[in-house]
């Protein structure tokens, strides 16, 4: 990863902070980060909601991947100009868990 020191020096700098932070407090990207929060918290939750609430390998991936995902997602309503780029572990979280949710299931059956 290649570093800036000069950034802070940028002319554009003032500018892309302005942008950042009036598109963080548009009421839809305060509903997009809501919804990416509670869709975590249901993928961390699903276990003991969808009733298969032992220690399975399939309720602790959902637990850790779903907390992951909050952490993740948690950020990018309060530093969007840093954080907005993180926003792509969201496929990559959804994938793993349609692929444990697949092994779990081919497992189990």
């Amino acid at each position: 990863m290649t570093t800036h020191p000069n950034i802070e020096h940028h002319p554009d700098l003032a500018e892309m902070r302005t942008r950042f932070e009036r598109v963080t407090s548009t009421p839809a990207a305060q509903a997009v980060e809501a919804l990416a929060l509670i869709t975590g918290l249901y993928l961390a939750a699903s276990p003991w909601i969808a009733g298969f609430s032992g220690l399975t390998p399939l309720a602790v991936n959902n637990l850790i991947a779903g907390l992951a995902f909050c952490l993740c997602m948690g950020g990018t309503g309060s530093a969007y100009e840093r954080t907005h780029a993180m926003a792509w572990t969201a496929v990559v979280l959804g994938a793993w868990t349609i692929v444990a949710l697949c092994l779990g299931l081919a497992m189990a059956g």
